[in-house]
């Protein structure tokens, strides 16, 4: 099993890292937007563990140790992925009344509140990245190339597009294989794995290198959706922080049911060597990358 300390360390530095920028980045300006200000930072700043920015920067790391330079590309991925949550706990998707061991945003602000400060936090993440006073050695070409790779990975081609097939096709479906790897890998992975190519394509990395990165961000993108999946059936409300057991309320189509609990496991296994093997080839460096898998395997949450 992973070295916890060490990467425990790792994610929390990251987390801090971003949180300071956030905080410094997201204020309120005017009083007719304070309400709205006010819910994003609520959302932002609910206690998530940060793990896109921390496969962002861990990436990155890669190839240099000027982390501090990646952070507000790291915050444009976690505004984004805060974007998803909002909308996701709406009552008109997953309808949700906890986030993180705290009441979600609509329950908190409304319903259109939540919505408009979802829109907002999406829109901020692209203004963020394209903000020429931000890191400004990173170049505009740069800049584009995540826009869209951000852009794809969180839209019609990545995270909406498995959101969508959730919705109309994962309820009360019949068993059917590719219909929940397309949910999970475009839902989940799509995001962490962009979040994975966004710190490679920062530092610089060849084609061969984010290539081997991108496979590592699939297996390691469809693993962090199972072990939710499995997450779901065995933990509790307590420990999640968020209603458990709804999948099975809902008849939601996913790992466990499809395959059980023991081969949801074994392909957990498998997603994982798989992981560290295409990584392999950094050796070495590849260290926290190695410690963030075991993580997202292992966690309890």
């Amino acid at each position: 099993m992973m070295n916890n300390v060490d990467t425990k360390s790792f994610i929390t530095e990251c987390a801090l890292k971003v949180d300071s920028f956030l905080d410094k980045y997201l204020i309120i300006k005017d009083s007719y937007s304070s309400k709205l200000i006010e819910s994003m930072r609520y959302s932002l700043f609910a206690g998530g563990k940060r793990i896109r920015a921390s496969l962002l920067i861990s990436s990155y790391s890669l190839f240099s140790d000027n982390i501090d330079i990646v952070i507000p590309f790291a915050a444009a991925v976690e505004m984004v992925h805060t974007y998803s949550l909002i909308h996701d706990d709406l009552p008109a998707m997953d309808d949700d009344d906890y986030r993180r061991g705290k009441l979600t945003n609509h329950k908190v602000y409304g319903e259109a509140l939540a919505i408009l400060s979802g829109d907002a936090l999406v829109t901020k993440a692209f203004e963020l990245i394209n903000d020429r006073s931000i890191s400004p050695s990173i170049s505009d070409t740069a800049r584009v190339d995540i826009s869209t790779s951000l852009s794809v990975s969180s839209g019609d081609k990545g995270m909406i597009a498995g959101q969508v097939a959730d919705i109309l096709y994962g309820e009360n479906s019949t068993p059917d294989k590719s219909l929940l790897k397309y949910i999970h890998m475009n839902k989940s992975t799509e995001l962490i794995k962009a979040s994975i190519l966004i710190g490679a394509r920062l530092a610089n990395a060849y084609e061969e290198e984010c290539r081997l990165l991108s496979s590592y961000g699939n297996s390691i993108g469809l693993a962090f959706q199972i072990q939710d999946d499995i997450l779901d059936i065995t933990s509790s409300k307590e420990v999640l922080g968020k209603t458990a057991g709804k999948d099975v309320v809902q008849s939601k189509l996913t790992y466990p049911s499809l395959f059980g609990l023991d081969e949801s496991k074994r392909i957990l296994d498998e997603l994982l060597n798989k992981a560290k093997d295409d990584i392999s080839f950094f050796g070495d460096r590849a260290k926290v990358l190695n410690g963030i898998s075991d993580y997202i395997i292992y966690r309890d949450k």
